[in-house]
């Protein structure tokens, strides 16, 4: 039963990133989307494309996030680029330029 609501869930979330207020609450937020994605839980796999969208605003120079919660995010981006390569580039082929440049200069 909670595998279904995480399936409903997740997208919502994502589809809400960044967020715009409440900017305190980034930690817990990308700390449980991190956590799924650690465990390449499929209601993350369902959703890379927007998600590695959503980071690529949130891991450019411009943004205004936590520095502390950026970390978590690259650090999580490189592991996931080890665990699950394919599944990667398959995602990042639907990226723009620049949002992979982004997530490039990043992860390397």
């Amino acid at each position: 039963m909670i595998f279904r609501y995480i399936m409903q869930v997740v997208p919502v979330l994502i589809q809400n990133l960044p967020l715009k207020e409440d900017m305190e609450e980034n930690d817990t937020v990308y700390g449980c989307i991190l956590q799924l994605l650690d465990n390449c839980h499929p209601a993350i796999m369902a959703c890379l494309v927007s998600l590695l969208q959503v980071l690529s605003v949130e891991l450019s120079p411009m943004s205004a996030l936590n520095p502390d919660v950026k970390s978590k995010l690259i650090t999580a981006l490189k592991k996931f680029s080890m665990q699950c390569p394919q599944q990667l580039q398959n995602a990042c082929s639907q990226l723009s330029e620049e949002q992979l440049s982004i997530l490039r200069t990043v992860v390397q």
